[in-house]
């Protein structure tokens, strides 16, 4: 139930009250410390397009934080709560960012927004206004610039992206500027009326967000016999203004008011309660039908199914007797609506035993719909077992959840079996007002079992299925597989196969493999990976590289610096990465002022540390991956622990030479900070030197070899 309203592409997000009768308390939807937040985002591109507006809902993000931090965070529009934001009294910031963060971009525009606001108590409302972000520029010819130039272009850029304008290319380009860079730089190229080249290169400085620098490019004729002329390039500044508005409204939203409506209701028959369905649109609704193969026999009506708002008064009180009741509010100021529908207790009481299922499909006047189910389970039984949860099955464990149906069920338990076998195993739960659950592990990877509920008197019949997690490996983990044709060592057959890379594309440009196959020094098969960090260079011309392998992919090289893609598909929960591993510290010999804890003549510290990361991607270029990385100083991105994007997080810090002549077994915990995600993306980096980002470091070795997950 939020609407989006563009002026010009702007975006506005009421979280609107809901409305109903205030006749009784169960009715009440007001509450103490409750923020609504109204976001507008505002550009000066006219959006038209559903798939468009769409697209900036779901990427819209609000945060809020106190003093304290981070407080609420909400990706997409359609997940903040449609009832308000329950806050403690207290000073708060809102933000919001929309769009798509992109250095330089034809398409793409990014908004953000911040607003301070105080709750004390009641509702508050933060008008949070988004406005764009992107530096636009464009470029204008005039007509006389043909007379003295041919294949012309014109190159806008900063440090971190650049568009090139074709020929008299309209479009509009957009820049997010760097926090290293506060200019536009502008460079004309073409051939002159003889065929020569001709170059012609500025800077417009100090450049602003939400404002539109236009090159204007001149050619004025000499009145000298002799020819030529002088061409000219004017750069107006103009700030981007509101030109259009539309209105584009989402979808209805259908809740459970006080339950998850998603999660079906278990009851015992004749005892199953009383619940409430809200479904909100962010305009008028124009018709909510509920239909349910119950409806005919429970309300005594015809059919299967009722419009609750384009109905005879008959029926409706028809409906009222019979414990299905409804109120309808629409506020015509801020076009908002809200229906709530009441399963009585004098309904549920007479469903018989079985599951019943209420659908509800809402349209609003736009023709926009939504659809929800409302699933109730009466049953005579003592216990019953809910679905598994995705993100509660792992690998070698699940947690089972289930449900007290009667006051007498005492002792409930679970039974479990894989799929097929004859024999159970029974593990006790523990009890949490009507619902139990229990952990179970020592489960079989990618294996499906089956499992019921059971209590003191009572076994149910009822059996569910799940099956764990696959025990995922990783992809050339015992570094069998090299490819030495080219001047860059793979890690892989050949290029289209890569799930590991390394410097080596970058160190291959003066004629060195920071990272080898190596087959004297191993621990199993035929090779393990030796990384050696050590200048790469000719003379004092070069750069100190730190020995390395990663999952993932070298992107670029940009000077003497990289620009790395981190992460590879991948969906499993390990407990722990287990390696093996030859370690000979350097003696550090490269240091850097970014490193003030390192200096010359110490010893240096090898690394070796993975991630598991959600689906959150970044860009660089047309490649897309979970964690760019770049060393250059100027730009410098690098890898984050505590970033919002991981799951789980595992190192191991080599300050000393490994024992013996051999490789050692190590094993790598890893910490899962979120246990109610499944990840999309791994990420492994192996280094010889611990801080080699930043170019500091000494004549480091690591081997490694056999790496396998741990599943327990």
């Amino acid at each position: 139930m939020k609407k989006i309203l563009f002026y010009g592409a702007l975006l506005a997000m009421p979280v609107i009250t809901l409305l109903s009768s205030c006749s009784e308390e169960k009715d009440d939807f007001r509450g103490e410390g409750r923020v609504f937040i109204n976001t507008a985002i505002s550009s000066d591109v006219k959006v038209v397009s559903r798939d468009a507006s769409e697209d900036l809902a779901s990427s819209c993000i609000v945060w809020i934080s106190s003093e304290k931090g981070l407080v609420r965070k909400y990706e997409g529009i359609n997940n903040v709560p449609a009832d308000g934001i329950k806050l403690v009294g207290g000073r708060y910031i809102a933000e919001a960012w929309a769009g798509d963060s992109v250095s330089a971009s034809w398409d793409a525009r990014y908004y953000k927004g911040r607003q301070e606001f105080t709750v004390t108590s009641g509702d508050v409302t933060v008008n949070l206004q988004c406005k764009i972000a992107n530096v636009l520029a464009s470029v204008k010819y005039a007509a006389s610039v043909d007379d003295a130039l041919s294949e012309y272009k014109m190159t806008v850029s900063h440090d971190r992206g650049s568009l090139t304008f074709e020929g008299k290319d309209s479009r509009v380009g957009s820049f997010m500027m760097p926090s290293t860079d506060k200019n536009l730089a502008w460079k004309l190229e073409g051939k002159d009326f003889k065929g020569n080249a001709f170059v012609k290169e500025g800077v417009i400085e100090n450049v602003q967000p939400a404002h539109q620098y236009v090159l204007n490019v001149q050619y004025t004729p000499s009145s000298s016999s002799s020819g030529g002329g002088y061409l000219t390039i004017e750069v107006d500044d103009t700030e981007v203004v509101i030109k259009d508005e539309i209105t584009i409204v989402s979808a209805p939203q259908i809740s459970g008011y006080n339950f998850d409506i998603d999660q079906q209701i278990v009851g015992e028959a004749g005892n199953v309660g009383r619940y409430s369905v809200i479904v909100a649109g962010a305009t008028g609704l124009k018709s909510v039908i509920l239909a349910s193969d119950d409806l005919a026999p429970l309300l005594a009506i015809s059919g299967n199914d009722v419009d609750l708002l384009n109905m005879t008064d008959d029926i409706k009180n028809s409906l009222d007797a019979k414990g299905l009741d409804f109120i309808y509010t629409y506020d015509a100021e801020n076009d908002l609506s809200t229906l709530k529908v009441n399963f009585e207790e004098i309904l549920t009481a007479t469903l018989a035993e079985g599951e019943h299922v209420f659908k509800f499909k809402a349209t609003d006047k736009n023709g926009k719909f939504t659809s929800k189910d409302l699933k109730i389970l009466v049953s005579n039984a003592s216990v019953s077992a809910n679905a598994t949860i995705d993100y509660e099955v792992w690998p070698t464990s699940v947690t089972l959840r289930g449900n007290l149906l009667k006051s007498d069920a005492t002792n409930p338990v679970f039974k479990y079996r894989k799929a097929g076998e004859s024999s159970w195993t029974t593990v006790a739960a523990s009890v949490s007002g009507n619902t139990f659950s229990a952990q179970v592990t020592g489960l079989t990877p990618g294996t499906k079992y089956e499992y019921a509920t059971a209590c003191d008197g009572y076994e149910s019949s009822d059996v569910k299925l799940f099956t764990t997690q696959a025990a995922a490996t990783i992809p050339n983990g015992d570094f069998e597989t090299w490819n030495t044709s080219g001047k860059a060592y793979l890690l892989a057959a050949d290029e289209s196969s890569m799930f590991w890379d390394s410097g080596n594309h970058g160190s291959a440009t003066m004629n060195k493999n920071i990272t080898q196959p190596e087959s004297a020094i191993k621990h199993g098969g035929n090779y393990s990976a030796k990384l050696q960090s050590q200048f790469v260079g000719i003379g004092s011309i070069g750069k100190f590289a730190a020995g390395n392998a990663f999952v993932g992919k070298y992107l670029n090289t940009e000077g003497t610096d990289g620009v790395l893609g981190w992460g590879r598909p991948f969906t499993s929960r390990p407990a722990a990465l287990k390696v093996y591993v030859k370690y000979t510290p350097g003696t550090v010999a490269y240091t850097s002022s970014d490193v003030p804890g390192v200096a010359k003549g110490d010893k240096d510290k090898g690394i070796i540390y993975l991630a598991l990361l959600d689906g959150t991607t970044q860009s660089y270029n047309s490649y897309s991956f979970p964690v760019i990385v770049k060393t250059k100083a100027s730009t410098r991105q690098l890898f984050d622990k505590n970033a919002s994007n991981v799951i789980a997080y595992g190192e191991k810090i080599f300050t000393e030479a490994t024992s013996g002549e051999g490789l050692i077994e190590v094993t790598i915990p890893l910490d899962y900070k979120k246990t109610n995600v499944i990840p999309s993306n791994l990420m492994i980096v192996c280094s010889a030197s611990k801080d080699g980002d930043y170019f500091v470091g000494g004549n480091s070795v690591m081997y490694i070899d056999d790496m396998t997950f741990v599943y327990e």
